[in-house]
C-alpha cells in the first residue's frame, strides 16, 4: 500500500520469487568491478546502463533474467505513481522507463549515508526502487525517511529542499527521521521522487555483525525532452540552479509548485488501492 507520508512511499516484502532471489548472492559481481558511488562515502556501485560488463557469462545470463523481472516490478511502480508524475509534469503522454539499473554494495569503512534528496541530482528521475539483498542477516541498517519537522506551510518545506546541501541537511535540527525501511533481505522500498524526499542510512551502532549491505537500485525517469518541456530548461541547468543550495524565490516557489502538484494528485485517489504485486516472475 502506498504511503503518503513523510512522502509517498511504497514498502513491500517478498517482492521477487524465492527461486529467483536465492541466486543473487551466487551471481554477485566480483569487487573489483565496482566503481566508487558516493565519493566519502565507502558505498560502491555496478551500474548496468552505465555499460558496466561481466566478464562470467552465466553471471550476465543471471542478470539479463533478473531484469526482466526488474522491469515488470518498475512498470507496476511507474503506474501506481503515475497520478504524481502526470501532476508533476502536466501531460499524460509521459513514458516513464528504467534510465539506472545497477548494484550498490558498502564497504567496511561505511559509517552512514547522510541525510539527501535526488531532485536536485537527478531532476529527470520520477522514482527510485531499493531491493535489499543482504546485510550478513543485520536487519537495522535500513533505509530512513526524513521529514521538516518544523514546516508548517509548502512554502517552508519547498524552503528547506532548496536552500540546503545534505550536509546542511544532517546539521539541522529540522530534518528528522520519522520513518525507517528496516533492512529485510527482498524487500523493496520504492519512493516517489519529491524536492522533499529526504532520506539516508543512520550510523549503526549496534554489536551484531555487518555485510556488504548490497542493494538492487532501480531508478525510474522520463526523457531529457520531456523534462526540459516541463521545466523550460535541461537537466544540466536545473541542478545549476540548486548547486550548493538557493534561498532565490523563483527556486523555492518551483519546488513548492511541484509539491502541491503531488499533494492534489494525493487527495484524488485513495492510497490503499495502489498495491505491489508480490513475487513477480
Amino acid at each position: 500500500m502506498l504511503d503518503r507520508l513523510p512522502f509517498p512511499h511504497i514498502i513491500k516484502d517478498d517482492v521477487l520469487p524465492q527461486s529467483l532471489f536465492s541466486r543473487i548472492q551466487e551471481n554477485w559481481p566480483a569487487d573489483a568491478l565496482f566503481n566508487l558511488d558516493y565519493p566519502g562515502g565507502d558505498i560502491w556501485g555496478f551500474d548496468f546502463k552505465a555499460g558496466h560488463q561481466l566478464q562470467d557469462d552465466t553471471k550476465a545470463r543471471f542478470w539479463a533474467e533478473m531484469e526482466t523481472a526488474i522491469n515488470a516490478i518498475a512498470e507496476e511502480v511507474a503506474q501506481i505513481f503515475a497520478p504524481l508524475i502526470h501532476a508533476r509534469f502536466g501531460f499524460a503522454d509521459l513514458q516513464p522507463y528504467v534510465r539506472r539499473y545497477g548494484l550498490l554494495q558498502h564497504g567496511p569503512d561505511f559509517g552512514k549515508h547522510g541525510t539527501h534528496t535526488h531532485y536536485y541530482l537527478s531532476p529527470e528521475f520520477v522514482a527510485t526502487c531499493l531491493l535489499y539483498v543482504d546485510d550478513a542477516g543485520n536487519l537495522e541498517r535500513g533505509t530512513s525517511l526524513s521529514a521538516d519537522t518544523m514546516a508548517q506551510t509548502i512554502n517552508e518545506i519547498a524552503a528547506s529542499a532548496s536552500r540546503f546541501g545534505s550536509a546542511d541537511w544532517d546539521e539541522s535540527q529540522r530534518i528528522q527521521p520519522t520513518r525507517i525501511s528496516s533492512f529485510r533481505p527482498n524487500r523493496m522500498l520504492a519512493f516517489y521522487e519529491a524536492p522533499h524526499s529526504w532520506h539516508g542510512v543512520e550510523h549503526y551502532t549496534g554489536d551484531a555483525p555487518v555485510g556488504s549491505r548490497r542493494i538492487i537500485r532501480i531508478g525510474l525517469g522520463v526523457s531529457d525532452m520531456e523534462f526540459s518541456r516541463r521545466y523550460g530548461m535541461t537537466c544540466e541547468e536545473f541542478r545549476a540552479c540548486y548547486a550548493g543550495g538557493s534561498d532565490k524565490a523563483e527556486h523555492i516557489n518551483l519546488f513548492a509548485d511541484d509539491i502541491r502538484r503531488m499533494n492534489g494528485a494525493l487527495d484524488r485517489f485513495d492510497p490503499a488501492t495502489a498495491e505491489l504485486s508480490t513475487n513477480n516472475g
